[in-house]
């Protein structure tokens, strides 16, 4: 689909001046502003979808529908504190994405929450579809994307000490759900528990708002770089995170918007 950087340029272009504009209250750091607005794009960019059931064109992108926003502590207290602002970031997002001919399956909802880890960046968002049908999609990197080849390090999880998950993706899906890439059929366990990512050269863990936690060594994150022998938590199930030194899953990942 040669027109998606211009459809994902044009959506973020939408998005920046709602940012800049009501939605300045909400985010006063000038450099937050700056970033959201890609963040959003590039975190939705990774997980569109095509509807196969309908010809392809650029009418038949689908979004995932639910963004967790991790910001420093004191920005996130002002968004705790301004919902209808939060609300409207969402409304916002659904008008912006239905101007640039992408759909969602479900109302679009933002969430934000605090990330004490000031060594990262200050920013970051999680996009993910809700509980809804996907059978009759295709994720966008098969079906209309080329992707550019980034060697993703050859890592694998441990779960509950008996059998072991090697991660051959970029991201990967961690619940109880049937659509996730790593299910854990525990009671513990959210349906969307936890997200693990690799951006930028290392591998990140997200918690996505689960009931039980996430924990990494025995503290309870929102986000968290791991390092090969962290022990991960997730509402009890134990898991450890490991690499393979000098091995890379040759994956790829469709990188953001330059």
């Amino acid at each position: 689909m040669s027109q998606l950087p211009s459809i994902l340029n044009r959506l973020e272009s939408r998005l920046q001046t709602l940012v800049e504009g009501s939605l300045g209250r909400l985010f006063p750091a000038y450099d937050l502003r700056q970033a959201l607005a890609h963040h959003l794009v590039t975190a939705m960019q990774g997980e569109l979808r095509l509807d196969t059931r309908e010809p392809l064109s650029e009418e038949n992108l689908i979004s995932p529908d639910q963004f967790t926003i991790f910001l420093p502590s004191e920005q996130a207290d002002i968004a705790l504190d301004r919902q209808d602002l939060v609300k409207e970031l969402a409304r916002g997002l659904q008008r912006a994405a239905q101007a640039s001919r992408i759909r969602f399956l479900n109302p679009p909802t933002v969430r934000i929450l605090p990330s004490p880890e000031n060594e990262l960046e200050k920013i970051q968002v999680v996009a993910q579809f809700s509980l809804v049908d996907l059978t009759s999609t295709s994720t966008l990197a098969q079906a209309a994307v080329t992707p550019l080849a980034v060697e993703v390090p050859a890592a694998f999880l441990i779960v509950d000490g008996v059998r072991t998950f090697h991660v051959t993706e970029a991201l990967v899906n961690i619940g109880r759900q049937e659509d996730n890439h790593l299910v854990i059929d525990d009671p513990r366990v959210s349906r969307h528990h936890a997200q693990l990512r690799f951006t930028q050269g290392r591998f990140m863990l997200f918690d996505l708002g689960s009931t039980g936690g996430t924990f990494i060594n025995a503290v309870q994150i929102t986000r968290h770089l791991l390092v090969s022998g962290d022990v991960i938590s997730l509402g009890g199930v134990p898991l450890i995170f490991g690499l393979e030194p000098g091995k890379v899953a040759h994956q790829t990942q469709s990188l953001g918007i330059p």
